[in-house]
């Protein structure tokens, strides 16, 4: 029990300073991961047993292992991903549909697309250039459209079979819609001129920086210490995309575990 309070101490308090200032002090993701680790070596101790702690170990690893390719691939900050880790270490993980940790992951797979919907619709909210950069949005991405019809259609030739075929088909051209209509929002809505001296390592530059005779190029996982100490001889503003806060999606996605379960289990039982 004192691990699911740790997990939700974490995740709220993260979600309070990811809502101010985009950051998460990795004091707050390092405590998570010691206290993780402490209390599954005090139950292996009274359990007389290693499962505690190898299922703490194997949450760590999967889930940061998770939060790290989202990392390293532009998806979000490394904050997040240390975070990712630290629920991993607090809950563990056994590999069985009626775990915690798995029904997280579910239901934070669902809730993190209608989370970052609602974020763009309220970053294009009353934005005259969004309209612009949706149309060439469509444009450009004409190829995966394609690709996605080709899919949906094929998934069509299974509805005689059953409906769940019918719903596979609309989330193709769901898919689609949304790429386009995220990448609409990045390149009009969530890009800022900022002064060199407000940029922060992580941040994500939009255009390399040339910087007398050395470049500071762009990079998914943002800008590194030697980079910004490169960047803070530039004179100027400088171009930086930012991301929307996501631990505040973890913290719902946890409740949503603890009180309903796995909404995506839940979902198929239905159809």
């Amino acid at each position: 029990m004192v691990e699911l309070f740790t997990a939700l101490f974490l995740l709220l308090v993260g979600s309070i300073t990811d809502f101010r200032s985009r950051e998460v002090p990795d004091w707050l993701s390092y405590f998570g991961m010691v206290s993780g680790f402490g209390f599954a070596l005090l139950n292996s101790y009274y359990a007389w047993s290693l499962f505690p702690l190898l299922y703490s170990f194997f949450g760590f690893v999967i889930l940061f292992s998770i939060g790290s390719i989202l990392y390293y691939s532009g998806q979000w900050g490394g904050g997040d991903a240390k975070v990712f880790g630290a629920i991993g270490a607090l809950l563990g993980i056994h590999f069985a549909v009626d775990n915690l940790v798995v029904a997280f992951l579910c239901d934070l797979i669902i809730i993190a697309g209608l989370y970052g919907l609602g974020w763009s619709i309220y970053f294009a909210w009353g934005n005259r250039s969004f309209s612009k950069s949706f149309r060439k949005g469509v444009y450009s991405s004409k190829r995966l459209l394609f690709i996605c019809l080709f899919f949906a259609l094929v998934s069509l030739l299974g509805v005689f079979y059953s409906f769940v075929f019918a719903i596979i088909s609309l989330a193709f051209i769901l898919l689609w819609l949304g790429f386009v209509f995220a990448k609409s929002v990045e390149s009009c809505c969530m890009m800022k001129l900022v002064s060199v001296k407000d940029v922060t390592e992580g941040d994500w530059l939009v255009k390399d920086v040339k910087v007398g005779k050395k470049v500071v190029h762009t990079s998914n996982i943002g800008l590194s210490l030697e980079q910004l100490s490169v960047l803070r001889k530039f004179k100027g503003k400088v171009l930086i995309k930012y991301g929307m806060p996501f631990i505040p999606c973890m913290l719902i996605s946890f409740l949503v575990a603890l009180v309903v379960g796995n909404i995506f289990l839940l979902f198929v039982g239905i159809l």
